[in-house]
C-alpha cells in the first residue's frame, strides 16, 4: 500500500495547485478528504490556510503513512486521520467542505451515486462538495491525459467522465449549484453545494 500511497502523494502535490488556483479555501472551516490516502491534497491546502482544519477518510491501511506527513508537518492539532470505508462505514460528520480527489473515476455510476449519497448525509447545511480527477472535454475528444487514463479506469471498472456527466451525479445525489471549471490538461473541478435547510444534507 505505501508504493501506492507514495505515487498518490505526487499526483495530489501538481493537483493541489490546480486545485488552489481554483478555489477559494479560505471561507471553509473545516475540511473532510474523502478517500484521502496519505493526504496530499489535504496537506497541501492545510499550508496555504492556516485557519482550516482537516480529516482524512480511508482505509486503516494507509493510516501510518498519513499520520507520520502529519507528524513531519507538525498539523496534528488541525488535522487528524479517520479509518473507514465509504462503502461499509459512514462519513464523519461537521464538515463544511468535502473534497473527493481522484474518487469517482474509480467506480461505477452505481458505485458513485452510493459515494455521493454518503457524502450529502455527512455534509453540513450549505456545505461544499469538491470533485477534482481527469475529466473529458464535453465533445469527447480530450484532453490526451483523460483519454489515455480513461481507458485504464474502463478495464479496472470505472471510467473518466465529462464535467456535466459529474455535475448530474451530483444533483442526481441531492446537491445543487453546481459549476463546473475549464478542464485542465490533467484535473478538472466540479463543485456543487448541499441545499439550505435542507435536513438530509
Amino acid at each position: 500500500h505505501r508504493w501506492f500511497a507514495e505515487g498518490m502523494l505526487a499526483n495530489a502535490v501538481t493537483g493541489s495547485e490546480f486545485l488552489l488556483n481554483a478555489v477559494d479555501f479560505s471561507k471553509f472551516r473545516r475540511l473532510l478528504d474523502v478517500g484521502g490516502n496519505s493526504g496530499g491534497y489535504t496537506i497541501e491546502l492545510l499550508k496555504k490556510h492556516p485557519t482550516l482544519e482537516a480529516s482524512i477518510f480511508d482505509l486503516e491501511a494507509v493510516r501510518p503513512l498519513a499520520e507520520e506527513r502529519i507528524t513531519q508537518l507538525e498539523l496534528e492539532k488541525r488535522c487528524s486521520f479517520i479509518a473507514g470505508s465509504f462503502f461499509d462505514d459512514k462519513l464523519p460528520t461537521g464538515h463544511d467542505v468535502l473534497l473527493l480527489a481522484n474518487i469517482l473515476h474509480d467506480w461505477d455510476t452505481a458505485e458513485c451515486q452510493h459515494i455521493l449519497g454518503a457524502c450529502r448525509k455527512a455534509i453540513q447545511p450549505e456545505g461544499t462538495i469538491i470533485v477534482i480527477e481527469p475529466m473529458l472535454a464535453e465533445n469527447l475528444t480530450g484532453p490526451e491525459h483523460a483519454s489515455v487514463s480513461g481507458l485504464t479506469m474502463a478495464l479496472l471498472g470505472g471510467e473518466n467522465r465529462t464535467p456535466s456527466r459529474i455535475s448530474e451525479l451530483l444533483e442526481d445525489a441531492g446537491f445543487i449549484q453546481t459549476w463546473k471549471s475549464t478542464v485542465g490538461e490533467q484535473n478538472s473541478i466540479v463543485t456543487a453545494s448541499c441545499p439550505k435547510g435542507n435536513s438530509s444534507c
